[in-house]
């Protein structure tokens, strides 16, 4: 994991390197190739340097590069907060965070987790990835913050999204290759499109 500048000015400068790299590569092959994740790391940056205008900036470049990313639960948890922060409806991106990985919202509330026996396709979404969770991002989340992501996971609309999160993947974990599978996984990655979608 990466080491964070303790200063606005070291942190403007770890994006403005990572910002460069990808950049570059775009000039030179005319698309973004980034196997080492700068994407997500520089969510990271952006949310500990608290700055809503070039947090905002950088969220439309994304969403421009990687229209179809899925994402990765600690850079979710940076751009729902980001967006949080500046006053706007962060549902959708809330939504996203909590099923990107269902252990880490209970983590970050000190609240016991669930479904610890379903099935997992890649390793963002395994308890074990938590163990990885930056601490300077985890000191950076205010009380407004929390309150505000507890507020919200503990409503009936994301309780409902995570019991059937839950129960899809844990039907899928024995299912084989087949139609009854494959209605539970595309109805598992639409789960949130009845939360409120952010609009920059």
């Amino acid at each position: 994991m990466m080491k964070f500048s303790k200063t606005p000015l070291g942190l403007q400068t770890q994006i403005d390197t990572f910002r460069s790299k990808l950049d570059g590569f775009e000039r030179e092959h005319g698309t973004i190739e980034d196997s080492s994740n700068d994407r997500y790391y520089l969510f990271y940056l952006y949310f500990l340097l608290n700055d809503s205008k070039s947090s905002a900036e950088y969220i439309k470049w994304y969403e421009k590069h990687f229209p179809t990313d899925i994402g990765e639960p600690f850079q979710l948890l940076c751009w729902t907060l980001m967006i949080h922060r500046m006053g706007l409806d962060a549902d959708s991106l809330l939504a996203r965070t909590m099923l990107s990985n269902i252990y880490l919202i209970p983590r970050l509330l000190g609240q016991p987790g669930s479904g610890s026996n379903i099935w997992h396709a890649i390793t963002f979404e395994e308890s074990e990835y938590l163990d990885s969770f930056p601490e300077e991002i985890t000191a950076a989340i205010n009380d407004d913050d929390r309150y505000w992501i507890e507020k919200n996971y503990n409503s009936k609309e994301y309780q409902d999204a995570l019991a059937r999160y839950i129960d899809i993947d844990t039907k899928i974990k024995t299912l084989p290759d087949g139609k009854e599978r494959t209605k539970l996984v595309n109805e598992s990655c639409h789960l949130t499109d009845s939360f409120k979608k952010t609009i920059l």
